[in-house]
């Protein structure tokens, strides 16, 4: 059976959308120099993005708009629409709340600025590569002056600015790692725990493959910043500058 991420639901464990936003969005809000609540059954390595990422050292909220915005854009790359709405809906939702906030201004900043990428990507003619994924909203997103009228206070677009700077998204791909999205998460894992022919070879080699990735997490998952090192060692690094997001001189 798999998964919507499209590997093995066996090796991971489901999570009703509702609880990922609700993981996701305490995450973020840490990371915004936010203090808030703990979500119960939250993963610690998922919590760890506040140490991993620049944190703020008084709380912004457009700022946590724009760390929202380029984190939450994968949502839709990595799940099916029955899923990734979802979890669109809960964040959106929510986002305000969670740092104490009236109305919707987060929300709609937010939006705002993932609309814009949905708009450059059809432009550029391909999706994205996460490298440039925040480079590219804010080009977007356009000067200070020309979105001046909607921007919800002086300062948010230079805070947006400092979000979108951080880099390749990054929760999601963690999160995906060891997590899979369900409407029903008891009916999965009933459904997984049901008996089945144990062979000893199986058995054996389940085991040993066990141990050798248990040895791996001891290192790479103790820190956020451990997990996301195996995943760029992995994947390698992708540094662009300016120059390549402009068109080539003509000669």
């Amino acid at each position: 059976m798999q998964g919507a991420g499209g590997s093995s639901r066996s090796a991971k464990i489901p999570v009703t959308p509702r609880d990922a936003a609700r993981w996701f969005l305490r995450d973020m809000a840490l990371a915004a120099g936010y203090s808030t609540d703990p979500v119960p059954g939250a993963d610690p390595v998922l919590a760890g993005y506040a140490s991993y990422r620049p944190l703020l050292t008084a709380a912004d909220p457009w700022y946590f708009a724009g760390i929202l915005a380029l984190e939450s854009c994968k949502v839709v790359d990595y799940y099916r629409p029955e899923f990734s709405n979802e979890v669109m809906r809960h964040i959106v939702e929510q986002c305000d709340k969670v740092i104490g906030r009236e109305g919707r201004e987060v929300a709609d900043l937010t939006q705002l600025i993932m609309g814009r990428l949905g708009i450059g990507t059809v432009l550029l003619r391909g999706k994205a590569p996460d490298s440039v994924l925040g480079k590219i909203m804010y080009l977007m997103m356009g000067s200070a002056k020309s979105v001046e009228s909607k921007m919800p206070a002086p300062d948010a677009h230079t805070m947006l600015r400092a979000a979108l700077k951080l880099g390749k998204p990054i929760w999601w791909r963690v999160f995906r790692k060891k997590y899979s999205l369900s409407f029903d998460p008891e009916a999965d894992l009933a459904e997984r725990s049901k008996l089945s022919p144990i062979y000893e070879e199986d058995v054996a080699a389940a085991h040993a493959a066990r141990m050798a990735e248990q040895k791996k997490e001891a290192v790479a998952a103790t820190t956020f910043a451990g997990a996301m090192a195996g995943l760029i060692a992995n994947d390698g690094i992708l540094v662009l500058d300016e120059k390549y997001l402009e068109p080539p001189e003509v000669h």
